[in-house]
């Protein structure tokens, strides 16, 4: 069973699962949908280059997992990422320097 994932933690576009297998053996990573984020995972990686964008797992649970954990350090980069104009804020009601503010307030 899949387990939904969470949006990207820097850039809030949707999380793209790839799977890729050789000789009975799959490997199972996780990354963001848009191109333009820093964690990107291409739609057409392969398994031997994978590992160049996400962290790479026996188990597909085990990959989703790892997606889904968010840590402060998660907020703290999404918050600057934002006053630097790299990322766009998951709610557009509020100024990006409100928004960081916001999430720093929260750690």
């Amino acid at each position: 069973m899949n387990k939904e994932l969470k949006p990207c933690p820097f850039c809030g576009k949707p999380a793209r699962r790839k799977v890729r297998s050789r000789r009975h053996q799959s490997r199972f990573g996780t990354g963001c949908s848009n191109n333009e984020c820093i964690i990107w995972l291409p739609d057409d990686v392969t398994l031997s280059d994978l590992h160049c964008y996400v962290s790479v797992y026996v188990k597909e649970s085990d990959a989703d997992e790892a997606w889904n954990a968010r840590s402060e350090s998660d907020k703290l980069m999404h918050a600057l990422r934002i006053i630097a104009g790299k990322a766009q804020p998951l709610d557009n009601t509020m100024g990006n320097q409100e928004i960081a503010l916001a999430v720093l307030n929260t750690l």
